[in-house]
């Protein structure tokens, strides 16, 4: 059989040289070549035949020397197989294959069932058996054939490829069959390999593979018509990973995920049966949801009563969202039960594997990573939640990282968990299967929730449409381009262009620089507006969004919305005089009327949506805080703070919030800030509002603006003297201004919400540094600072540093270890009788000044007479 470049070769009347040029010489004997073709070589033969013009008295096994042809695949020392005549002899030479360019086909196809792939070129070998060489290798793109499989490959340009054949073996990206006439195969033109579907795939070549003596096995095409799910009742997981149809892999997975230590004997006990110690997984975003039933011993077991009959319910990064009563009854501390959503199934079998290992290719799995909304209903007032009784207690719960769904459940009765329902997407980067009208709802990070608005008789969960990964996972020096301009934050940045591939260097600084990348333009395709949906059911009632098919089209609203809403209640009305609703504690005891929604474009949206008719619902842009410019291309991934205040020109809402890319920790290109922004729409329409601006206030150019207080003028006497015309006019700015900027230092991010309490605000920031400080606490989790502030002024309200007066220096305190310090929490507790505020974050306590709990204050009454 001849090979690929055979036609050329045997067919080419002068390729071979002439007939005195080319000589065969063996141990001083020279024969010289005759005739104009001195060498033959049929396509269909695996020996070539030289014609010498006198006798040679070669013989048969001799080994002799070509030289001078211009063929030079044949020059060279060969070994004679036969003497025809005196005046010619045979060498086995395999039609010049091994030096010939493999096939190209362009156009070629190969299709088996309905399914094609394109071939791109056929190789095959051109030494070893002649099994060998009639064996023929597809290389392609993943194709999904089998062996044992029936191709049919056309449009090469040749029989001998085109036709039917059965394949031999088959890898990833290859296939192979048997052709005994490739021999004579001439170049073929491209074309596509179809396998039963439709998908088709690039060939990049067909090679002959090298074939191992013996028998050749062939393979059976086996047709699945039906497959039957296993269940089980108590909800047992059965399936293992997508690759494994091995029942005891399947057992020995689930019984791992439960917390057997079956894989690694992790507590060297010598039994697989145990609990291993690695049962639990981190807890990294996810905020537990505490609730106590106090059903005093209605529920089951009898041992719940009072507040020893508490849940908590949180998502840890061992797949489970787990439920673990608390209290200090006798199962406290005990799992009742935990959840793996289907989504996670296939994460599974890596945990257990530890493989492959976590890395920048291969990145960690998440699972229920996110927050979790709550809604319970106490239908007769006792102030227990039984379900028996009617009483409802609603889980939703967000994934983060972990994916693109919320799901419902229903706990009523924590022992009898049930699935309510489930909305989202299967998709990591694209938004193909999603539920109807979710396609827009990326990694699912805000918050689920939980309110009741006049335009719909059930509670409805309130969420912004989440993370999208395509685009905020670019490294920040990376991105070359990301509109609008401010000059009009109304525009519509439909995609970001960044560098991706080559060599990028990381600086010190938390810059970077880039080589050999491309630029390229991704567009943004998720996490875009703001959803609604049905509580009870997860029907999508409502979404604001930047495409017409959005029941409210803003087309501003282009960058994803990751992080929790605030949902207010401006106005305190309230929905408990309504038949059914008397005692729903959603998070707002009234019907909500305003969002504040802040996402990955430094904007800030205000939603009013008190109107019964949606169709009357107003949305605003309340600030746009950044740029295209690199510096100044801010994010907010964490929700704002809201406090009612007012000055000498009356009334606004105080919107507080911090910018930061927690995703990116190193960055030190953007320069980030901390913001008040007044909002002096406090009625339930914003209407004519108009934006405000990052640049300084000035009366003369830039009435939107905002107050820089970072050099605090208005505290430090020796930046604005007491009484001086600095100050006069730092204070008359900051109250004719928009609100007030603070900015960070180099590096520094906001990480977490803020919380305000007696008028001082608190707010956690994180600066990447080689060491945080904190003597033995020391670390290289970067510089954790918190930040207590009047939210007015952005001056320092507490001596934090000890010395001296308040000072700049006041306004924050170095918490020593480093890291990021979670989001501050305020509660109140009480201690020998008194009632205290106080604002906890993480292991720091800390007490505001200010208002006192119970205080007595006086008040006064004047009556006037006519």
């Amino acid at each position: 059989g001849a090979e690929i470049g055979d036609a050329l070769l045997s067919t080419a009347p002068s390729g071979c040289g002439s007939a005195t040029a080319i000589v065969a010489t063996k141990s001083g004997v020279t024969s010289s070549a005759a005739g104009s073709n001195p060498i033959t070589h049929p396509s269909n033969s695996n020996t070539a035949t030289m014609n010498t013009s006198i006798a040679h008295s070669f013989s048969a096994g001799q080994t002799v020397t070509i030289a001078g042809a211009t063929q030079t695949i044949y020059n060279g020392a060969v070994t004679i197989v036969s003497v025809p005549t005196t005046t010619s002899f045979t060498f086995i030479k395999l039609n010049g294959e091994s030096g010939a360019t493999p096939l190209s086909p362009v156009g070629a196809t190969a299709t088996v069932g309905g399914t094609s792939r394109t071939i791109t070129t056929i190789t095959h070998p051109g030494t070893g058996t002649q099994a060998n060489r009639d064996t023929v290798t597809v290389t392609s793109a993943s194709h999904g054939f089998t062996a044992g499989n029936t191709v049919t490959i056309a449009g090469t340009g040749t029989t001998a490829y085109n036709g039917t054949w059965t394949i031999a073996s088959d890898a990833t990206d290859t296939f192979t069959f048997v052709n005994s006439g490739v021999q004579g195969a001439t170049t073929p033109a491209t074309g596509t390999i179809t396998v039963s579907g439709s998908v088709v795939r690039s060939v990049s070549s067909l090679a002959r593979s090298i074939v191992a003596t013996g028998s050749i096995y062939a393979g059976k095409t086996i047709t699945v018509t039906s497959i039957t799910s296993q269940t089980n009742a108590t909800g047992t997981i059965t399936a293992a990973n997508t690759t494994s149809g091995d029942p005891i892999a399947r057992t020995a997975l689930i019984n791992w995920v439960r917390g057997q230590d079956n894989k690694e004997d992790e507590n060297s006990s010598g039994t697989s049966t145990d609990i291993r110690a690695s049962a639990h997984g981190d807890v990294l975003h996810s905020r537990p949801a505490v609730i106590n039933y106090n059903r005093g011993g209605a529920g089951t077991p009898a041992s719940n009563t009072g507040d020893n009959d508490i849940f908590v319910f949180y998502g840890g990064n061992d797949g489970i969202l787990h439920a673990v009563q608390g209290g200090f009854a006798s199962n406290g501390g005990n799992e009742a039960w935990g959840f793996v959503a289907q989504e996670h199934f296939g994460k599974l079998q890596r945990l257990r594997d530890n493989s492959p290992i976590v890395s920048s290719v291969n990145t960690r799995d998440y699972f229920f990573d996110g927050s979790i909304g709550v809604y319970t209903k106490d239908v007769n007032s006792d102030g227990k939640l039984i379900a028996s009784a009617g009483d409802k207690v609603y889980l939703f719960a967000s994934m983060r990282r972990g994916g693109r769904y919320i799901y419902a459940l229903d706990v009523s009765d924590p022992h009898a968990p049930k699935f309510m329902w489930k909305k989202g997407c299967p998709n990591r980067n694209n938004n193909t299967g999603c539920d109807a009208g979710f396609a827009e709802l990326g990694q699912t990070w805000s918050e689920p929730k939980v309110a009741f608005l006049r335009a719909y008789a059930n509670p409805v969960l309130i969420f912004g449409a989440g993370y999208d990964p395509n685009v905020e996972d670019f490294q920040p020096c990376l991105i070359t381009a990301m509109p609008p301009d401010p000059a009009t934050p109304l525009g519509s940045p439909t995609s970001v262009t960044a560098q991706t591939g080559g060599s990028v260097t990381f600086t010190s600084t938390g810059t970077c620089t880039y080589s050999g990348t491309t630029s390229t333009l991704v567009d943004r395709g998720m996490g875009r507006g703001v959803f609604i949906v049905d509580a009870t059911s997860g029907a999508l009632l409502y979404r604001f969004g930047p495409d017409a098919a959005a029941n409210k089209q803003v087309t501003g609203m282009q960058y994803a919305i990751p992080a929790d809403l605030v949902v207010l209640n401006r106005d305190r009305d309230s929905t408990r005089a309504l038949p059914g609703r008397e005692n729903i504690q959603p998070l707002l005891s009234g019907y909500a009327d305003r969002i504040y929604a802040v996402d990955t474009g430094g904007n800030v949206w205000r939603l009013d949506l008190d109107s019964a008719n949606p169709v009357n619902w107003v949305v605003t842009q309340l600030a746009a805080l950044s740029t295209s410019t690199l510096a100044n291309k801010r994010k907010f991934l964490f929700s704002p703070d809201v406090v009612y205040s007012s000055d000498s020109l009356g009334n606004y809402d105080a919107v507080l919030v911090g910018s930061g890319d927690r995703e990116h920790p190193f960055d030190a290109t953007v320069t980030n800030r901390f913001y008040m922004l007044k909002d002096r729409k406090t009625g339930l329409d914003a209407t004519g509002q108009v934006v405000i601006n990052d640049n300084d206030y000035n009366t003369a150019t830039n009435v939107n603006g905002l107050f820089d207080a970072t050099s605090n003028c208005l505290q430090d006497t020796t930046v604005c003297a007491t009484g001086s015309a600095a100050l006069t006019t730092a204070q008359a700015s900051l109250l004719n201004s928009r609100g007030w900027k603070l900015t960070l230092a180099t590096g520094e991010k906001n990480v977490g919400t803020a919380t305000t309490v007696a008028g001082t605000t608190f707010f956690n920031t994180n600066q990447p540094s080689a060491s945080a400080g904190g003597g033995s606490c020391g670390s290289n989790l970067g510089i954790a600072r918190q930040y207590q502030i009047d939210y007015q002024n952005a001056t320092a309200v507490t001596n934090l540093n000890a010395v001296g007066g308040i000072t700049t220096a006041d306004r924050f305190a170095t918490v020593a270890g480093g890291g990021y310090l979670p989001s501050p929490v305020p509660l109140i507790v009480e201690i020998g009788g008194n009632k205290y505020q106080a604002v906890i974050s993480g292991t720091q306590v800390q007490t505001p000044g200010g208002l006192k709990l119970e205080a007595r204050i006086r008040s006064y009454w004047y009556r006037k007479f006519d």
